[in-house]
């Protein structure tokens, strides 16, 4: 009876200490655009879902006792049923599908008041929601009801370039938020802003890494670099935590230890990397923390990018400070567009492999059928004629997706195109299609000085490219486009560089005494040649230079594989067969590695000694008895003194009675 009676006691004074603790509120968006978000009034029901993610929320964990939303009606709407849901996810989209309510918590289901005007609307939830950290997932549905009102009864909100939003509404239909509807729907960036009432509880470590920032292409064999944010929700400093990058598909690119971070700051950190895949893949950063109490935010939303080997022309064309409709119109079922880009503007000759075009969406459009062709002409306007496609070369059949916000469309051409250096002619079409989207779904454009452009669109009828109408709109302005090109008259040269069966990460591959590459740690290179005769040498410290002739045939790979010696310096004797430097792991690397390596038999002496670019010996990082088997140090970038050594080129010599080798390795900071 005691007992009950102390565990009534300490259960009401837990009550008590949560009703006096301060609640606070954090308003997330900036409401610079109205919608019919969270509910719908202009149908009889509608279901929407959304997520906002833990740095905009700004707390690790707490009770969320009540939501606000902002409205601006024309209709005065009185005790409206409405039901909202919320709970929580490690997605950073919702491209995926619904988060369907059964896997989320009612925590509002009653009438609510909407009036006419200017108001915030204050919910106090009927059951309160303990957030654990992460994304946050609101569900929010107007039951079905036999009324409907205007289309104006909006509420303030604003677009985001991640898909995180899902909108349905229907007048016949009761939309189930249990099995919400595959089709129907609306997936886009807009997502209302609200208002979140919440009293914090405090956690110790939590780390997320929250947003990745890096150039759309990058170049194989260059040192490439990307920032990520990182974020302290937790009331803990840390500092013993490690950053990645990390290749879709699992594959680390890049990792290094964290910098330093305060209880609740933010701050950014610098990875580099080394691409050694071709074409496009995305990326994303990733922390990892001992001990980190919520691991739903330690992924970032991943990066697009485009790995082009070296040698490639990046050409922008126009300063897009206009915005428009070209050379897609999303707001008709189809359009029709061609203009003239002039010889000048692009100031060379070359293979023209990617297109890029800058939208400014506010909404995410998906899958999309587009076609687009190119082609030469000595015209330097289109007012009175269009060149029809026969004229051109096809060189995009496809879909595209669009996300909302600002990105560069990427279309990878197939096939290529061979640009002689006359005007080009670009022409694009997006086919009949059945949905039709916002016309503030815009493109970047400029205006020139010439009519340069043709354009038409329909919700009829789609306009034949080989017999375009004359009854065309015709313009001064054009989209602002850019070109990916490869020189013309140029191959690829590729191969691997082992030393037997080992891979050799850092072997120098030199075309002609002038254009070098180096070894990817997968013991890959990629040199972009003029087609013809090409004298080739691979070299690696401690081994045998290998040369041979190469011809290269313009637009082709062709491959050349190098197996380099060890020479008698550095191989002081021929290796035992398990007596053996595996690998060293990350190659670059900051601050530290992994140097892996098997052993013959028991009792074997192990030193391992790093060098400078001169020869100079930094430190001896290893110098003991080692067991038969497999074995792994890991290795700080620090000389013998402890003191941080400088970004740059060293050398790791691993040395046996019977064995010795050298691996290049890079410093980066």
């Amino acid at each position: 009876m005691r007992k009950r009676f102390i565990i009534a006691i300490l259960t009401a004074c837990l009550a008590l200490s949560w009703a006096f603790l301060a609640a606070e509120e954090v308003i997330i968006g900036s409401g610079n655009q109205m919608a019919r978000i969270p509910l719908d009034f202009f149908y009889h029901n509608s279901l929407f879902e959304c997520l906002y993610y833990q740095n905009e929320l700004g707390f690790a964990q707490g009770t969320i006792s009540g939501l606000a939303f902002y409205n601006n009606f024309v209709t005065q709407l009185s005790n409206k049923p409405t039901k909202i849901w919320l709970g929580t996810t490690n997605l950073t989209n919702l491209n995926a599908g619904w988060i369907p309510s059964s896997e989320l918590t009612l925590v509002f289901d009653g009438e609510v008041n909407y009036p006419s005007g200017i108001h915030t609307i204050n919910i106090e939830l009927d059951s309160l929601f303990h957030y654990p950290g992460g994304t946050l997932v609101m569900m929010v549905q107007r039951p079905m009801d036999s009324g409907y009102f205007s289309s104006s009864d909006k509420f303030y909100s604003q677009t985001d370039t991640i898909t995180r939003a899902r909108n349905a509404y229907h007048d016949t239909q009761d939309l189930d938020p249990a099995n919400p509807p595959a089709s129907g729907f609306v997936l886009n960036g807009q997502y209302p802003k609200i208002k979140i009432t919440y009293t914090a509880q405090g956690i110790a470590n939590d780390l997320a890494c929250t947003a990745i920032t890096t150039d759309s292409f990058v170049t194989l064999g260059a040192v490439e670099t990307v920032q990520l944010q990182i974020n302290n929700f937790g009331y803990e400093a840390q500092e013993n935590y490690t950053v990645m990058l990390i290749k879709e598909g699992g594959e680390l690119l890049a990792t290094a230890a964290g910098n330093p971070i305060g209880a609740e700051q933010t701050i950014y950190q610098t990875l580099s990397w080394v691409p050694s895949t071709p074409g496009n893949y995305l990326i994303y950063g990733n922390i990892v923390l001992t001990g980190d109490q919520n691991s739903l935010n330690n992924y970032s939303i991943p990066q697009s990018i485009t790995a082009l080997e070296a040698g490639y022309l990046n050409i922008n064309v126009g300063g897009g400070n206009l915005t428009g409709n070209l050379p897609l119109d999303f707001s008709y079922h189809t359009s029709l567009f061609e203009t003239i880009i002039y010889a000048p503007e692009i100031d060379t000759t070359g293979i023209i492999t990617h297109l890029i075009f800058y939208n400014n969406f506010i909404e995410n459009i998906n899958g999309k059928p587009v076609i687009i062709w190119l082609g030469e002409t000595d015209l330097v306007n289109l007012p009175l004629v269009w060149i029809p496609s026969s004229e051109l070369s096809m060189v995009y059949y496809g879909t595209m997706s669009f996300p909302a916000g600002e990105n560069e469309i990427i279309f990878p051409l197939s096939p290529t195109y061979n640009y002689q250096g006359q005007n080009l002619v670009l022409m694009v079409q997006r086919p009949f299609d059945y949905d039709v989207f916002n016309a503030n779904n815009v493109f970047r454009m400029q205006s020139g000085a010439m009519q340069r452009t043709k354009y038409i669109y329909s919700d009829q009828q789609e306009h034949d490219p080989n017999a375009p109408p004359l009854y065309a709109f015709d313009s001064y302005q054009y989209p602002q486009t850019g070109f990916i090109m490869r020189p013309p008259n140029t191959g690829f040269l590729r191969g691997t560089v082992r030393n037997g069966t080992d891979l050799v990460c850092g072997a120098s591959v030199t075309a002609d005494a002038s254009q070098i590459a180096y070894t990817s740690g997968a013991g890959t290179y990629s040199l972009l040649l003029s087609s013809g005769l090409h004298y080739i040498t691979a070299s690696y410290p401690g081994l045998n230079s290998v040369s041979r002739e190469v011809n290269i045939m313009p637009g082709t790979i062709t491959t050349a594989d190098f197996n380099l010696e060890s020479n008698a310096v550095e191989d002081i004797t021929a290796p035992q067969v398990s007596t053996a430097l595996k690998g060293i792991f990350p190659n670059p690397f900051n601050p530290s590695t992994t140097v892996s390596f098997s052993v013959y038999r028991d009792n074997t002496p192990i030193t391992i000694e790093l060098y400078d670019l001169k020869g100079r010996r930094v430190t001896t990082l290893v110098n003991a008895l080692y067991s038969k088997g497999e074995q792994h140090f890991c290795f700080s970038a620090n000389d013998e003194k402890g003191k941080d050594l400088a970004s740059g080129i060293y050398f790791i010599q691993l040395s046996a009675p019977d064995y010795r080798k050298t691996v290049k390795v890079l410093l980066l900071k």
